[in-house]
Order: C-alpha cells, then sequence, then structure tokens
C-alpha cells in the first residue's frame, strides 16, 4: 500500500458553550468568522484552558481519517512548545500517524468556536506557529502520495511550494484541495501557479465554480482534468464526479442514519479516497469508499472521526 504523507496547518479547535455578551466583551460579531490579532490573541488565552480542545487541520484530517482506514500516513507540520502543542502530538501517536511535527517557541494554532445558546457559532482563528512549517527531505522518504490544500498555500506560499516542489522530486504522486471558495478566490493565481498538471485534484461545487467560472459542474470537473490527471467535485447530497481522461464516474451519496453535522465531512472524502487509492483500488471504488467515510462524518460530533 502506497503511504500518504500531509502538510497541514495543525490547527486545535477550542470548543465552547458562551453567552451573546461574553463574545462582545472579547470584541467578535456573533455568528461571523474571525482572524486572530495579536492583541486579541493575548485575551483568548485564558479561553484556551476551558474549551473543549479537539485537534484539527484540514490535510492533518485526510492523514488520521486514512490511517483509520488502513493506510500508512505521515504529518508534517508545526506547533508550539505549549499545553496544546502537547496535547496534539498526543493524539497523533495515539492514532499511529508517523509524525514529522516540529515543535517552535510560541503558541499552537487554535480556532475557538463560540457556541450561544440560540445555537450560533462565532469562530476565531488564531494561527500561532501553525503556518512556520520546517520542510526537509527525509518526510517525504518511503511515502508515494503527499496531500496538502489552498489553506497552507494560502498563508505560507513558498514553504508549502517548497514541500510540493521537493516531493515531486522524490516522485511522490501530488494530492491538492482547494479548500475553501474564499481562498479560491483570493489566491487564484498562486493556486494556479502551483497545481498545474498534479495527480488528484478534490474542490467541492463552489470551489470548482470559484476556480473554473463554470457554473456547471460538470463543465468544472472537465476544466479541472486538464490540470490534474484525476479530478474530484464533491456535490455535497448530490454525491461526487471523477474524471481521469475520458473516464467519467458519478458516485452517489451515503444515505445517513442521522445527520450530525456536516464539518469535516469534505476531508472525510479525501481521506476514503486516498486511501482506496493508495490501496490500488480502481476510481470508482476509492469515490465509493471517501462517499461512504463522509457519510460517517456526517454522523460523527466533530472534524474528526471517532474510533
Amino acid at each position: 500500500m502506497k503511504k500518504i504523507v500531509a502538510l497541514s496547518n495543525l490547527v486545535t479547535d477550542i470548543i465552547q458553550n458562551t453567552s451573546d455578551e461574553h463574545i462582545q466583551t472579547l470584541g467578535f460579531t456573533k455568528g461571523l468568522f474571525h482572524i486572530a490579532t495579536p492583541e486579541q490573541s493575548a485575551k483568548l488565552a485564558k479561553e484556551i484552558e476551558t474549551g473543549l480542545k479537539i485537534p484539527g487541520g484540514s490535510a492533518a484530517n485526510v492523514v488520521v481519517g486514512a490511517k483509520m482506514l488502513g493506510a500508512q500516513t505521515g504529518l508534517i507540520g508545526t506547533v508550539g512548545n505549549d499545553s496544546i502543542g502537547q496535547l496534539y502530538h498526543s493524539d497523533i501517536k495515539q492514532r499511529e500517524v508517523e509524525s514529522y511535527i516540529t515543535d517552535k517557541e510560541g503558541q499552537s494554532g487554535v480556532c475557538h468556536t463560540f457556541i450561544t445558546e440560540d445555537g450560533e457559532r462565532t469562530f476565531v482563528l488564531d494561527f500561532g506557529v501553525s503556518q512556520e512549517f520546517e520542510i526537509n527531505e527525509t518526510q517525504f522518504e518511503n511515502s508515494q502520495i503527499f496531500h496538502t490544500t489552498a489553506y497552507e498555500l494560502s498563508g505560507a506560499n513558498e514553504l508549502t511550494k517548497t514541500a510540493i516542489e521537493l516531493a515531486k522530486s522524490k516522485n511522490l504522486e501530488i494530492s491538492f484541495d482547494l479548500a475553501d471558495p474564499g481562498v479560491v478566490k483570493n489566491f487564484k493565481e498562486n493556486i494556479q501557479q502551483t497545481i498545474n498538471g498534479i495527480d488528484i485534484l478534490f474542490a467541492n461545487e463552489e470551489e470548482a465554480k470559484e476556480y473554473t467560472g463554470f457554473s456547471e459542474p460538470e463543465d468544472a470537473l472537465e476544466e479541472l482534468a486538464r490540470i490534474a490527471k484525476i479530478a474530484i467535485v464533491k456535490l455535497g447530497a448530490n454525491g461526487s464526479m471523477i474524471r481521469c481522461g475520458d473516464e467519467i464516474h458519478k458516485i452517489p451519496v451515503v444515505q445517513l442514519e442521522k445527520l450530525v453535522n456536516t464539518n469535516g465531512a469534505g476531508d472525510a472524502y479525501a481521506a476514503g479516497f486516498l486511501s482506496a487509492y493508495a490501496a490500488g483500488k480502481t476510481l470508482k471504488e476509492a469515490g465509493e469508499q471517501g462517499s461512504s467515510f463522509a457519510a460517517r462524518a456526517c454522523m460523527s460530533d466533530g472534524a474528526r472521526i471517532s474510533e
């Protein structure tokens, strides 16, 4: 089986129930996504101790999920020399993902999720040292697939490109997720310069539309398949589509017993697809495993699926 190694922003979710007044006191607008300033980071430090902590990061979630499905995986990233960093190390060790995680002076990356009584969520992202990657050749040894996302490219452009080029020089297949339509819109030129000719490209419907300019998923898929050897467009409740040259597969969604949340479903799909692909399965089989694992994510509480 091919080993999958990922480069990821190692961001730990800090989830806590709170009041509207507390969010206002911290200086944030309820219901919106914020990136913390240095001054706000200092205010948020005490919140880290009280919240539920769940290690995350999109590409990290992919290799954690792929490991659950039997793949050999490794993770490249950076944490701070704090309790959150220790938690991240412990979690990756417990999940038996090979660690290429670097410790740096400073705060680990966190994403505060404040939930008010009405169920509204307010997100505050503090990258800390999570984008200060250290890339070296040993991280790619004995691996065949390298996976990362537009999140890493948008925050640490040159370091992420260095990792991709090094992976290519070691003959790894390159897998890339467009990650978020807003990121695609703001960093499209950087993405274009980086992903042309890669092996596997993941996008959801909105990301594919933003990147290609085509509103119909079939047209967007065709365009993405000119860029990557294998293109995948995830369509939420409508399943997914996979194209490799003239080979096209429409993968149905797996029906849910109960929808808990869709957070992490895209990462789970990539984990399912890549683990099957690494095991030599057909594209159709890989898509079906992606769809099945995404359904499991939708029935789980967090972005990472429990054992």
